[in-house]
């Protein structure tokens, strides 16, 4: 049974934010994503207990805590409880990115998974969060993701063993553990999934579906699971090799934002190509910081805010199409 909460509980909740004023020398539109880069940049520590915590965010708002940090089980029964799973069988999830609190969270999946954003989508039934944590500061959770990544690149080439893989990458990064547990209950529940994910959350994803495939679930992955991965730190291949069909990713970002610039790049020992790739991209936006680029222009281009209003073509949001069944593909944004 999870913990059914109608009004925020401090350990839970964030304290709101103002919105910031708009710098006259920014891009025009970098309003659209004032919420998201106030949350960034006012964004506290928080407790340990909130690094992998897993909910159900309700159509009408309402949040069902399912288990904290630590306490999810890759064995059935189901954390994920029937009202969150559609007339189809398909369950919602959304793994968020780095060093934004919770309530930020809630922000984006009321404002782009339960329509209330005018870009925004609408899935139709309750989003299941996993929220990644925020830590002491941006730098200590850009860096527990480059771990991350560094585990899934053994994992992938199966340098290490599996079981130490396992338990070393979930003392990384819990919130891991917590995506991995959920897909596989899911997938052992005979349930579709539906995986939404953003910035840090892409790499975490991509590391507990190479996990499951390594298990022996890749069949089941490539049969039941769809991803989106918003500007994503992790590549495309990075999900197709962990056994998702490429007509059931839908890969997108901004070519201006430098987590999906870099990290577009797949890193394999016989990917030449893409390493120097990665590393051509990363130096060029080490270099804009050092020259001082305003970081709030690179939190407009990394926002879901952002990315939900450029996919919107000819008037149609294309991730809504993709959301309801239809066929992903690669959208670089500008």
């Amino acid at each position: 049974m999870g913990v059914k909460l109608q009004a925020p509980a401090p350990q839970l909740f964030s304290r709101p934010k103002a919105p910031p004023p708009v710098k006259p020398d920014l891009p025009e539109d970098i309003a659209l994503s004032a919420d998201y880069i106030q949350a960034r940049e006012s964004t506290e520590e928080e407790p340990i207990d909130h690094k992998g915590i897993v909910y159900e965010q309700r159509q009408n708002g309402e949040i069902n805590v399912l288990k904290l940090s630590g306490q999810t089980k890759p064995e059935l029964p189901a954390d994920i409880p029937d009202s969150a799973v559609n007339a189809d069988g398909r369950v919602v999830i959304y793994v968020d990115g780095i060093h934004q609190e919770i309530s930020e969270q809630h922000r984006q999946i009321r404002s782009f998974f339960h329509g209330q954003a005018g870009t925004g989508a609408n899935v139709g039934q309750s989003v299941i969060g996993i929220h990644e944590g925020a830590g002491k500061s941006g730098l200590h959770d850009g860096v527990r993701i480059g771990k991350a990544l560094f585990m899934l690149k053994l994992v992938q080439n199966r340098v290490i063993p599996l079981e130490w893989a396992s338990k070393q990458i979930y003392k990384i990064d819990p919130a891991i553990k917590s995506v991995h547990d959920e897909v596989r209950q899911s997938l052992l529940a005979g349930r579709k999934v539906q995986l939404i994910t953003h910035s840090g959350g892409g790499a975490e994803t991509a590391a507990a579906l190479t996990l499951l495939a390594r298990e022996g679930m890749k069949q089941e992955i490539g049969d039941h699971v769809r991803v989106l991965s918003m500007a994503s730190a992790a590549a495309h291949k990075d999900f197709t090799k962990a056994g998702v069909k490429a007509e059931n990713l839908f890969y997108t970002g901004s070519e201006q934002d430098p987590v999906y610039s870099i990290f577009r790049h797949y890193l394999g020992p016989l990917s030449l190509g893409s390493a120097v790739g990665f590393a051509v991209d990363a130096a060029r936006y080490l270099y804009d910081m050092i020259k001082g680029k305003d970081i709030p222009v690179v939190y407009h281009f990394h926002s879901p805010d952002y990315i939900f209003d450029r996919n919107v073509v000819d008037g149609s949001q294309r991730i809504q199409k993709f959301l309801n069944g239809g066929p992903g593909g690669k959208f670089p944004l500008p």
